[in-house]
């Protein structure tokens, strides 16, 4: 249960995260792109980190499943 209890408060600094640049987001003016992308970038990849630990079933202390759907994302990820 530990181990749960560890994967709910690591999912809750993720989704505490996403609103953070969210809100960072909102403050940044339309004319500076080059900020928006980092900040949009940024929050694509805590968002897929977010899925990943909601798909893996670490949230309920299962082991992570290594099935298909999430090799096929995890190369995607990777290249």
């Amino acid at each position: 249960m530990a181990a749960a209890t560890g994967t709910l408060e690591t999912l809750k600094e993720l989704q505490a995260l996403v609103r953070s640049k969210e809100a960072r987001l909102e403050q940044v003016p339309v004319e500076d792109t080059e900020l928006r992308v980092e900040i949009r970038q940024d929050l694509l990849a805590l968002r897929d980190l977010e899925v990943w630990v909601m798909h893996t079933g670490v949230l309920v202390g299962a082991p992570p499943r290594r099935d298909t759907w999430v090799e096929e994302w995890l190369d995607r990820m990777v290249s």
